[in-house]
């Protein structure tokens, strides 16, 4: 289980918390979340994310993003001003959340 903020992050039943509510994510968003917050502060590439969570499989990059502009709105997090999830254009993304 993690935890940032006022949110759980629960790998074993693969569903994230806020305070006592759980949260709706799809189950590919959830996967790209448990990916980033498992290597908090830390640069991760699209391609590294592509190559983790689609082994085997072409997947636009585009999809990434659209996963993260997801996982934001779950969150309640902002591009301009992130809580959780920082970009970095043309490179990647970074957990930043305690």
């Amino acid at each position: 289980m993690k935890f940032f903020h006022s949110f759980r992050l629960d790998s074993l039943n693969q569903c994230l918390w806020h305070d006592q509510q759980r949260v709706p994510i799809t189950p590919k968003a959830f996967d790209v979340l448990r990916y980033l917050v498992d290597r908090p502060g830390r640069l991760v590439t699209q391609e590294e994310i592509l190559e983790a969570l689609w082994p085997d499989t072409y997947v636009n990059q585009e999809v990434v993003k659209k996963y993260i502009l997801g996982i934001r709105k779950v969150l309640g997090d902002r591009y301009d001003k992130p809580l959780f999830i920082q970009t970095f254009p043309r490179r990647g993304y970074q957990f930043v959340a305690r």
